[in-house]
């Protein structure tokens, strides 16, 4: 199956498209209820899914992933051949715009500190943790952090939850 079959399956259950959805580049987001679905050729976010649902990945503030596939194989940028992944999650909210300035003020600085291989002094959104295991996995999978931008970050009631950190 495409990915714009994949798309119109999803669509012909009731999922609606959620126009400039701010989502990676060449990801479709869809909504219907409570479930988000993210059908995109990033090789970054299955990364991501893949260690949220591995057992042993240690992330606490991350968002519930309910399915995850890739359905002609693993996404990668070496030889891409129509490759794509649907990712089933909660449905979060966007941090305010107050929330959003603070976030991105806090997270380049500490993001810095993380990446030098230090504690940052404060830990407002209770993400340093989760944020050391990715730069660690980032670093082992030669992948890019991209965690200075609010729109990585949504919350589930008051918790901030990390959405989609690579690229």
């Amino acid at each position: 199956m495409t990915k714009q079959q994949s798309i119109n399956s999803y669509k012909a259950k009731g999922y609606t498209a959620i126009s400039n959805n701010l989502s990676g580049i060449y990801t479709d987001v869809l909504v219907k209820g409570s479930t988000v679905v993210r059908i995109g050729d990033d090789p970054g976010y299955p990364h991501f899914a893949r260690l949220i649902l591995s057992a042993s990945s240690g992330l606490k503030n991350v968002v519930k992933i309910f399915l995850h596939s890739e359905p002609l194989g693993i996404v990668n940028d070496l030889n891409f051949n129509g490759e794509y992944s649907i990712t089933e999650t909660e449905l979060l909210t966007a941090m305010s715009q107050q929330e959003s300035e603070n976030y991105q003020t806090w997270a380049l600085t500490a993001l810095n500190e993380i990446r030098q291989g230090k504690k940052p002094a404060t830990d407002p959104f209770g993400l340093v943790n989760d944020i050391d295991i990715l730069f660690v996995y980032a670093r082992n999978n030669n992948l890019h952090i991209d965690l200075v931008c609010p729109k990585n970050v949504m919350k589930r009631g008051n918790d901030f939850i990390i959405l989609d950190p690579f690229f």
